[in-house]
């Protein structure tokens, strides 16, 4: 009983002859499997390729199971007859899937014997080591007569092939027909539908026509009216914004010629606080260098009186054998006390002179700084002012601007 293809597809072989004429093309390989039921042995494997260019390429592979077995004990497999068929269509699809790379892993080979029918299928595992044969088939070029049989089936699969596409075709062509007729039919009723609508269009656009002309023209002559009752009352509000402008201008330069004028005064002002300031620190320097001196010249006295007594301490253990020279000492050391007392009423009366500088200067400074804060307070009112000046005079040349 046959049953259908197991296996049906392009693949790629090279054919190799006995003078070594290789040659590369594409053939058509089909598998099939009868199946005989009640015969245990009843199956027959066949094989066969074909190619569609050339009618009389045909090499068939019919193996039944003896033969098989006999391909097992030769080749080393480790497979029964039942999988054969699945390892074998896995090698052919392997070589499919190798055919476009640049170094295919699995390669076909299909030798040619010119002088026998005997063919053989190898499909061979190429790596840079070696090529190994992974799979062997006998196969036999056909005679005349399986040509012939071969064409006959060819021909009569063709034939049916043939009458079922002319039964498709009329099938196809009568329904095409019918559809025909009917768009037909429907286009001539939606003609006349479009031209009773069309008609009916007209007249309905020809009459909204005229109305919307009339309403146009009254509405345009309202828009007229009502665009010169406003041009009218924009020229009023323009002059009336004009003449405000001008005074709040007016006015805004009167008071920042006053604010300008104030700022002046405290300027100049501020200019002769801090010459004042000025010389008071110079003079309050030269205070403290003269001073500075007076107490260089105090410690000198000091230092001279500690080194008298010193002596004079010194000489007590010394006399009875030098009262004359105590009596000298004495009367140095008198005047050296008279001239310490001197200094010392100097310094304080410069002291005192100091402590009367400084508290004028602390006065000064006061009042500096007080003139200082009023001289910000009227910058910071001349800033505001000035700011609120440009804010104005902004939005009048804006609205001007807006007007023109």
């Amino acid at each position: 009983m046959m049953a259908g293809p197991l296996y049906h597809k392009q693949l790629p072989v090279v054919i190799r002859t006995a003078n070594n004429d290789d040659r590369r093309t594409q053939v058509s390989l089909t598998m099939e499997l009868d199946r005989y039921p009640g015969m245990e042995r009843g199956r027959l494997l066949i094989i066969r390729l074909t190619d569609e260019s050339d009618a009389y390429f045909l090499h068939t592979l019919r193996m039944t199971y003896d033969d098989f077995h006999l391909l097992k004990e030769r080749e080393k497999l480790l497979i029964d007859f039942d999988a054969f068929p699945n390892h074998v269509m896995g090698f052919f699809d392997q070589c499919l899937q190798e055919e476009f790379k640049p170094n295919p892993k699995f390669i076909m080979h299909l030798h040619i014997h010119a002088q026998t029918r005997e063919s053989r299928l190898d499909v061979v595992e190429t790596n840079d080591f070696q090529h190994v044969t992974r799979l062997k088939l006998a196969l036999l070029s056909a005679d005349d007569t399986e040509i012939k049989k071969y064409l006959a089936e060819c021909l009569k699969t063709a034939r049916s092939e043939m009458m079922r596409i002319e039964a498709h075709a009329q099938n196809l062509e009568k329904d095409l027909r019918s559809r025909l007729q009917s768009s037909e039919n429907l286009l001539t009723r939606k003609t006349e539908e479009l031209e009773k609508l069309q008609s009916e269009w007209n007249s309905r656009s020809s009459s909204l026509h005229e109305k919307y002309t009339a309403e146009m023209t009254k509405e345009r002559e309202v828009a007229a009216n009502n665009l010169k009752e406003l041009q009218n009352k924009l020229d009023e509000e323009k002059k009336s914004l004009e003449l405000n402008a001008k005074r709040t201008v007016n006015k805004l330069e009167a008071k920042n010629y006053e604010v300008e004028s104030l700022n002046k005064d405290l300027m100049e002002k501020k200019s002769r606080l801090e010459g004042a300031l000025q010389e008071l620190k110079d003079r309050y320097g030269s205070l403290e260098e003269e001073a500075h001196k007076r107490n260089v010249e105090l410690q000198n006295c000091k230092r001279q009186l500690s080194e008298a007594q010193n002596r004079l301490h010194d000489g007590k253990n010394m006399r009875d054998s030098m009262d004359d020279l105590i009596k000298k000492h004495q009367d140095t050391v008198t005047r050296m006390q008279v001239r310490i007392d001197a200094a010392d009423d100097q310094n304080v009366k410069q002291s005192k002179n100091l402590e009367q500088k400084d508290a004028q200067i602390g006065r000064l400074q006061k009042d500096l700084q007080l003139q200082t804060s009023e001289l910000n307070k009227a910058n910071e009112i001349i800033r505001k002012m000035q700011a609120d000046n440009r804010a104005t005079n902004e939005k009048v040349y804006a609205y001007f601007h807006y007007l023109y």
